[in-house]
């Protein structure tokens, strides 16, 4: 066996093995979060448009794996299907990733009450359609203007070098705004360092998608083949999985705040920390547990009623009970937190 042959052989089997566990943890996790928030009652825009990238990323996982046969058994295969294979496995790539970035700012729009931050996080997810709009566009311009690769076996478009800056133009401006949108958000609520710390830890879950994009933009400059897919798989799959985290992590608190109020050392004391939304029910915000205040658009401190991360939209206060275990806060926090507030209220 050749040097060459050898080569293509590792390729076929790492991509194997990255499509056989990246994506299916990508769709199990998205099918938990769905399930978790409809027994929940609080289904949002974030999670339809995670449900809508859940059915992409399904299509997404058909495609490579025929993409990875075609290569094993050319002979199965038509050009013209290997070609239609090839583009659907671009666009495909371009939706999944695109639709996790989208779920993820719904997220944190959703956090946020009317004015000018949230209607500006709106005009951003404008922003972010153009921006798949404007690859997809580039991608079938360079292919299409130069089609001699849809002769080659496999066949394979050279991207090249302006598809590549563009897609790590886009990635990285938009992942920015999915870590510093949430970052402005929490700096602005009353918490303790190491609660904002714990948080904002998070939302940045967002730059392992950028690391992942500016490796997946070099192998695209260097027309790396098989390993260029590899690449496209791994990144549309992480970022299905850390648009889902928040979620995750938050169901993982509120299980275990719920063990530790089982006990009788927990008993009686109540989380009284959480963001700010005007939900549905604004008539608990006067329940001081319950209430947390924010600085609006014009810098006045408004009472808002409790809503959680790991539902971020609801105002329970089994909610306001997970938003603090996210947190971190301890007994001792949830006292001085209190006291600051009575302070507050006091001065006001």
């Amino acid at each position: 066996m050749s040097t060459t042959d050898a080569e293509v052989r590792h390729g076929l089997l790492t991509m194997t093995v990255v499509s056989a566990v990246l994506p299916p943890i990508g769709i199990l996790l998205t099918t938990f979060r769905l399930y978790e928030r409809t027994i929940q009652r609080r289904l949002w825009w974030d999670d339809a448009v995670a449900a809508v990238t859940l059915v992409l990323a399904i299509i997404f996982t058909v495609t490579d794996e025929l993409l990875v046969r075609l290569r094993e058994y050319p002979g199965e295969f038509s050009q013209d299907t290997k070609i239609h294979l090839y583009y659907m496995g671009a666009i495909f790539y371009y939706l999944v990733t695109w639709g996790a970035k989208v779920s993820i700012l719904f997220t944190i729009i959703r956090l946020l009450l009317p004015g000018r931050f949230r209607r500006t996080l709106g005009l951003f997810t404008v922003a972010f359609l153009v921006a798949v709009s404007v690859l997809f566009a580039q991608v079938f311009w360079v292919c299409e203007t130069e089609p001699a690769w849809k002769k080659e076996q496999p066949p394979q478009c050279d991207l090249g070098r302006n598809v590549a800056i563009a897609q790590v133009i886009c990635d990285v401006t938009t992942d920015v705004v999915l870590i510093a949108a949430p970052v402005s958000l929490v700096w602005r609520v009353k918490l303790q360092r190491p609660q904002k710390i714990r948080i904002i830890a998070i939302f940045s879950t967002s730059i392992i998608m950028t690391a992942v994009s500016l490796y997946h933009a070099d192998l695209v400059l260097r027309d790396a083949g098989i390993s260029e897919d590899i690449a496209a798989v791994a990144q549309a799959s992480v970022s299905l999985i850390v648009a889902n985290l928040n979620v995750i992590v938050a169901l993982i608190f509120r299980i275990s705040s719920d063990s530790a109020d089982a006990r009788p050392a927990s008993a009686g004391m109540k989380s009284i920390l959480t963001f700010g939304s005007a939900g549905r029910r604004t008539k608990r915000a006067n329940n001081l547990l319950s209430t947390t205040f924010l600085m609006s658009d014009e810098g006045m401190t408004i009472p808002t009623s409790a809503i959680v991360l790991q539902d971020l939209g609801s105002s329970t206060r089994e909610d306001a009970d997970n938003m603090s275990d996210m947190a971190g806060v301890t007994d001792m926090d949830k006292k001085d937190s209190l006291m600051e507030r009575k302070r507050a209220e006091e001065s006001v």
